[in-house]
């Protein structure tokens, strides 16, 4: 699927702030050992421990019913007709609920959209 100029640029500033974090690890990291406080010392380790569980998270990615749509090759408007519907409770078709609503427009994990997609190309080979 083709890279938008939206998913770039947030790949672009996670990847900076990424960065960003090894820095001043690694300054924190040099600089710990001077500390003469118990106090001190806990607040850098627990900084520390906090910098690397941020380092490990990784960006959740959505699609919208655009690319959703490009990756079903059918209309964005098939899709966010669809993507609505199937919020509604008595829904009882097979269309992938969203995951989130932004601004009334329905997005989905991008990993679920790509599994579903795969699920819907078998489901028709199977039927052909």
């Amino acid at each position: 699927m083709k890279k938008t100029h939206t998913d770039i640029r947030h790949f672009e500033t996670f990847t900076k702030l990424k960065c960003n974090i090894n820095d001043f690890l690694q300054k924190l990291t040099a600089n710990a050992e001077d500390l003469q406080g118990s106090d001190e010392k806990a607040i850098i380790k627990s900084l520390l421990e906090l910098i690397e569980l941020i380092e490990e998270t990784d960006l959740v990615e959505y699609v919208g019913a655009a690319s959703f749509a490009q990756m079903l090759n059918v209309s964005q408007q098939n899709v966010t007709k669809s993507g609505n519907r199937a919020l509604n409770l008595d829904y009882r078709g097979n269309f992938l609920r969203p995951d989130a609503i932004v601004d009334g427009r329905p997005l989905w994990l991008k990993s679920r959209a790509e599994q579903f997609v795969m699920d819907n190309e078998k489901e028709k080979m199977e039927d052909d």
